[in-house]
């Protein structure tokens, strides 16, 4: 009988409790391991603290025994990080971003890991300069913020901050909106979340309001970026980078608004940082720049002096800032124009020519260069000195066409071009380059020149839609620039120009009223400006002659005297003051003041033909025709013809003060031997 072979029985007691020793011993080795790689990982943190490298080593140990222990990888990658940061070494801090890429495999959506990342891709990036580690580090802050979990509100205001400052970072190259925008709200949302924050945040909020202020022309956050930035003054007063940045802040308010209480405090900021030892040319530069504007705005040599002296420090600094050079160029151009002294405007051009010998290919030296020929241009009345500014400023726009100052000075050049050589296309090319100009930077000043150069060609053309296109762009230079009235004195005068002629267009008297509005301003801001009173004058005559108003005809009369008390030989002054005579004559009720007034505007027309206006001898003509002396009337339109200044013949049969005259056979005589020639 054969024996049955002998099977073991998985089911029977004794094998289920020696299965069971075996799971046990696993499990223990297991936890022996975790303990064991715990121990290895700190004793390679401990080594990697004392600058001892080896303990790379034994983090990679500790990984292999716990190969899914997210905390062990991160915390290694912590340690990778501080010890990178601590020594400035790239290796070390992209061996970290290697654990916490890691680690991430294993917990996709934690945010410490993916904050952690962010700091080290971040910190890769000041220090290499690499923008791609910069674009990384938003992309992981971004995460970070999309997955709180239970994250302290303080650790989560640093981690907005950081995002902040990516942001802020990336927008000096993208120049987008939108990084800046994202910037701002996520120091904003640090500061919801912390109000306890360091001067350093303070000083970064306040750059992400200035700089975005300065994107879209926004005065309000130039207003924010002063107050963020007195907040870091309040917890640091005695850095001077704090103040610098203030007046920064404060200066591009004072560009913005021509306050003069902005430019004071600026000013008082600069010498504040000044006092606390600064460093590098650029913060005199900056100082150098808000005195050129302000000096050049306000007409005060002294501050372009100021300028120049800050210009001065900069260049002990820095010989060959091109910066240096151009803001000392144009400072002494604007001193030598408004002093009418040539030799400052050749110094100007020297030093502009001294700079480019450091950087021949200088925006700035360009424009340099084409500033002090403009001036040049301007002390000469000479169109070759225009055109080689306009040469130097096309230079500079060949290195950098997104230059607007220089897209603007070629329009101004243009402008003044049109009437030096009389050629009206020049304002075209004027406008083209204004356009270019306040695309790049929506300036009131670039806007007042944009306006004006449309009215000078909606008057040659007689164009009613250039004109009215020429009001709205007036009206939005005013809207950007509150105080335009103290500083646009000349803008602003032509902007009342402007109203007054559509007001001829439309018969409207609104646009009369708002014309004489601005010219009050004017007059109020300063009572000198040039034929201020003779410009009040004629409107209040357009509105009087539309109203048939004697009251608002007698205004016109009394601002003609007295800007004849200044004005001893302006023709044209006098012919308007004759006109309105015989405007207010035409509504007078008695025969002898009617009489009394063609009387006065005889006499104020024959002034104004002594001194060679030959324009008077048709309004004598019609003078005359209203008085019904007929054949002087027909004597002065002779005279019309003999110096060609006769209007067409149509205008002479629809001139209501010829109406007289038109009957008589005196009139018929004359208009036939016109047609003769």
């Amino acid at each position: 009988m054969s024996e049955k072979k002998s099977t073991t029985n998985l089911f029977s007691k004794e094998h289920l409790e020696e299965d069971s020793a075996v799971d046990s011993d696993f499990f223990f080795e297991k936890g022996m391991q975790g303990n064991h790689a715990k121990l290895l990982q700190d004793e390679g943190i401990a080594k990697l603290k004392k600058g001892e490298i080896e303990g790379c080593d034994l983090f990679d140990l500790a990984e292999s025994l716990d190969p899914k222990n997210h905390k062990i990888i991160y915390d290694q990658g912590i340690s990778l990080f501080e010890y990178g940061k601590s020594t400035k070494t790239k290796k070390y801090l992209l061996l970290a971003n290697k654990k916490f890429k890691k680690a991430l495999t294993l917990h996709s959506h934690d945010f410490n890991t993916l904050n952690a990342l962010g700091s080290s891709l971040f910190l890769l990036s000041k220090m290499t300069g690499d923008h791609h580690f910069l674009l990384d580090a938003k992309e992981y802050y971004k995460k970070a913020l999309d997955h709180l979990d239970d994250t302290p509100a303080n650790t989560l205001a640093e981690t907005y901050w950081q995002y902040g400052k990516v942001n802020l970072l990336l927008s000096k190259k993208s120049e987008e909106v939108s990084d800046l925008s994202i910037a701002l709200n996520a120091h904003r949302n640090a500061h919801t979340l912390n109000e306890n924050l360091s001067p350093a945040f303070w000083s970064s909020y306040s750059a992400c309001a200035l700089n975005l202020g300065t994107q879209i022309n926004d005065s309000k956050l130039y207003l924010e970026a002063i107050k963020f930035q007195k907040n870091a003054i309040a917890k640091e007063s005695s850095n001077w980078k704090h103040w610098y940045r203030l007046a920064r802040s404060l200066s591009k308010l004072f560009f913005t608004t021509s306050d003069e209480d902005h430019f004071l405090q600026a000013n008082e900021s600069f010498i504040t940082a000044a006092k606390l030892n600064p460093t590098g040319d650029a913060f005199y530069l900056s100082w150098a720049k808000l005195l050129f504007i302000s000096g050049k705005k306000t007409k005060e040599t002294k501050r372009l002096y100021s300028a120049i002296e800050k210009c001065g420090f900069a260049h002990t600094l820095n010989v060959k800032n091109p910066k240096t050079y151009s803001i000392w160029s144009i400072a002494l151009s604007e001193i030598g124009s408004l002093k009418e002294e040539l030799s400052l405007l050749y110094d100007a051009e020297n030093k502009a020519h001294e700079g480019a010998s450091y950087n021949a290919r200088s925006t700035d030296l360009y424009f340099a260069k084409g500033y002090a020929l403009f001036a040049q241009g301007k002390y000469f009345s000479d169109p070759d000195l225009y055109h080689q500014a306009i040469e130097k400023f096309q230079e500079g726009l060949s290195v950098d066409r997104t230059c607007h100052k220089l897209w603007y000075h070629l329009g101004c050049s243009y402008s003044i071009l049109a009437k030096l050589e009389n050629d009206p296309s020049y304002y075209e090319r004027a406008i083209k380059f204004y356009t270019r100009a306040i695309h790049l930077n929506m300036k009131s000043t670039y806007l007042f020149a944009y306006a004006s150069a449309l009215l000078e060609i909606a008057e040659l053309q007689n164009d009613e839609g250039t004109l009215a296109d020429s009001i709205t762009h007036f009206q939005q230079a005013i809207s950007l620039n509150k105080n335009a009235i103290f500083i646009q004195t000349e803008a602003l005068s032509k902007y009342a120009k402007a109203l007054d002629l559509y007001g001829d267009y439309k018969n409207e008297k609104n646009y009369y009223v708002q014309a004489i509005d601005v010219l009050k301003k004017i007059l109020l801001v300063d009572p000198s400006f040039p034929n201020i009173h003779h410009k009040l004058g004629l409107v209040y005559d357009h509105l009087g002659e539309l109203l048939d108003e004697k009251e608002i005809l007698e205004k016109a009369l009394i601002h003609y005297k007295i800007a004849e008390k200044t004005s001893y030989e302006d023709a044209a002054l006098f012919t308007d003051h004759a006109l309105t005579k015989i405007h207010l004559a035409e509504l007078s009720l008695t025969s002898e003041d009617r009489y009394n007034l063609y009387k006065e505007a005889e006499y104020k027309l024959m002034q104004s033909a002594k001194l060679g206006f030959t324009d008077a001898y048709y309004h004598l003509a019609t003078l005359y025709s209203l008085s019904c002396e007929y054949e002087k009337a027909i004597a002065f339109l002779n005279k019309c013809v003999t110096f060609d200044a006769l209007p067409h013949l149509d205008d002479l049969l629809d001139d209501e003060w010829l109406e007289n005259l038109r009957h008589t056979e005196l009139f018929q005589t004359f208009v036939e031997h016109l047609k003769s020639f």
